[in-house]
């Protein structure tokens, strides 16, 4: 299966997330035309510039304190739960923000004391939340569980977030990628991956907007991804 991906910076709307039904633009025998599976929002990074409470940011000195004992002394991870969602603390933060906290559904970002009006909170909604319940309600659970750790919170999660990269993916079948030639492009970066001597994948244009075709297959038996595979096609 090849996967078509696009990121891209400063986009201010999301489109749901739409699967389409089985059986849909399937090849008739020796039809060449792709056959697509899934298509919506793979990734999605959105932020606030609301204050956060006092009290949680010490929480989250004295969690990110435990996480980093347990680093030196190879204990079991320190965790936080927020909203139902248990999240790993990170003991080192992010580049840009002192504490990271992360789960499988999402990751949280959060600078006390940005530099004039960056973000508070950066929050990752990732893909096995982003194809089970779609952006909407993704965002919704986001908003959720930074409401009661934030001084102000808006109502909405449309005016509590704003967006800051949002990846967009197609799973298709049907098609190979071919030579690098046969593409139109305005991009004048491009890369080729190969695994061994198969071409697995092509990648046009550069961060924050550009787009990679690759075998989605291949990748998921390198990244050890299978159980996400399966609950996108339950």
């Amino acid at each position: 299966m090849i996967s078509n991906k696009v990121a891209s910076a400063g986009v201010g709307r999301v489109t749901p997330t739409r699967q389409r039904e089985r059986g849909q633009g399937a090849q008739e025998d020796g039809d060449p035309t792709p056959r697509i599976v899934l298509e919506g929002v793979d990734t999605l990074f959105v932020f606030t510039t609301e204050r956060i409470q006092p009290s949680f940011i010490e929480l989250l000195q004295e969690a990110k304190g435990h996480a980093q004992v347990a680093a030196r002394h190879h204990l079991a991870d320190a965790l936080i739960e927020l909203g139902g969602v248990s999240f790993k603390v990170n003991a080192n933060g992010a580049r840009n923000a002192p504490f990271l906290l992360s789960s499988e559904y999402l990751a949280l970002k959060f600078q006390p004391a940005p530099l004039g009006e960056m973000p508070t909170v950066t929050v990752e909604l990732r893909a096995i939340l982003l194809w089970q319940r779609g952006p909407g309600a993704a965002l919704s659970m986001a908003a959720e569980i930074l409401r009661p750790l934030l001084v102000e919170a808006p109502v909405s999660p449309l005016d509590m977030f704003k967006v800051s990269r949002i990846d967009l993916a197609v799973d298709f079948q049907g098609f190979v990628p071919l030579q690098s030639d046969k593409y139109v492009t305005r991009a004048t970066s491009r890369a080729t991956y190969e695994r061994g001597t198969r071409l697995t994948g092509r990648a046009f244009g550069r961060t924050p907007k550009m787009a990679r075709l690759y075998d989605k297959t291949e990748e998921i038996g390198i990244s050890n991804k299978g159980e996400l595979s399966a609950s996108v096609r339950g």
